[in-house]
């Protein structure tokens, strides 16, 4: 026989809002993640064709960070908000349009040079990546914020 033991049932809450672009139209297919450091927890949800989201089973935490998760494919600019509270509605995000900027590092001689160190800057938009090239030279940066001083 087994005793002392205690069973904690929490209740559940959620996070919900919508997606939009800047023309604040909806954004469909959007990965939308919340997690807790507190509750050493998470979950996660995609926007449906109205861009709306909602991340169920959620536990009651004050510090959720809830965040549009880049991907190679992501078409807009990544972002989060921070000490969101299980339980809130509206947590809603506009998206700016991404960019992809590549290209390839080439010697005097138009040769490809590897592991070249490129690096991509804007100072308005306080952006910054490096990556060094490939086997070929080649670089690619996605999701690059437009601006004009990079």
């Amino acid at each position: 026989m087994v005793s002392n033991i205690n069973i904690n049932i929490s209740s559940l809450e959620r996070i919900s809002g919508t997606v939009r672009d800047e023309n604040n139209n909806p954004i469909s297919g959007i990965w939308v993640n919340a997690s807790s450091e507190f509750q050493q927890t998470g979950a996660m949800s995609f926007t449906d064709i109205d861009g709306t989201y909602v991340i169920n089973d959620l536990l009651k935490s004050q510090d959720y960070v809830v965040s549009i998760i880049p991907f190679a494919s992501l078409q807009y600019i990544p972002q989060e908000k921070t000490d969101v509270k299980s339980g809130t509605n509206q947590v809603d995000f506009i998206l700016k349009q991404a960019f992809t900027f590549y290209g390839t590092v080439l010697d005097t001689s138009d040769s490809p040079i590897q592991k070249a160190s490129v690096e991509l800057y804007s100072t308005s938009q306080n952006f910054y990546v490096w990556m060094p090239t490939d086997g070929s030279g080649k670089f690619t940066f996605n999701c690059v914020p437009s601006s004009t001083d990079y």
